[in-house]
């Protein structure tokens, strides 16, 4: 908060002591668009040697989503099987384009979950931190567009 206009500005400020430092900010998702560097940076996609889609971790589907469901509840587990199925329709996918997949899904169960994934992911970044205590771990997840490394 501005404390001289009484404005909020959406930044979150805590006093003590560093948790960790931002070393890796990607693009901005514009538009809601997942890009390969965002996927690489978050890690979580398995693929076997020729490239073709295997699997996703809990963490990369926890975070694309926000870990919550449309009205802030507990994320249904059903986003992990739909964003599963999605990637093995397109098993050599790269990106994930929430607003070009949305148009052409005919599942409306597979477009809320790009929907839902478009409105958390959106001008968003996301971010790879480095642990103030422990060098060996690593924090990954979304941050604002206007966040700096």
């Amino acid at each position: 908060m501005n404390h001289v206009t009484k404005t909020y500005d959406g930044s979150l400020f805590a006093k003590g002591f560093m948790l960790g430092r931002v070393d890796k900010l990607s693009v901005r998702m514009a538009n809601g668009l997942v890009s390969q560097e965002c996927f690489d940076m978050l890690g979580g996609i398995e693929r076997n040697d020729d490239g073709i889609f295997q699997g996703i971790d809990d963490s990369l589907w926890r975070i694309l989503t926000a870990n919550r469901g449309p009205n802030g509840e507990r994320v249904p587990s059903l986003y992990r099987i739909a964003l599963l199925h999605l990637l093995q329709q397109y098993p050599k996918m790269t990106s994930l384009d929430t607003t070009e997949l949305c148009e052409n899904k005919k599942s409306e169960h597979i477009k809320d979950v790009l929907l839902h994934v478009q409105s958390m992911t959106w001008n968003r970044r996301v971010f790879v931190a480095e642990n103030s205590q422990n060098s060996r771990l690593i924090w990954n997840g979304l941050k604002p567009q206007q966040t700096r490394a």
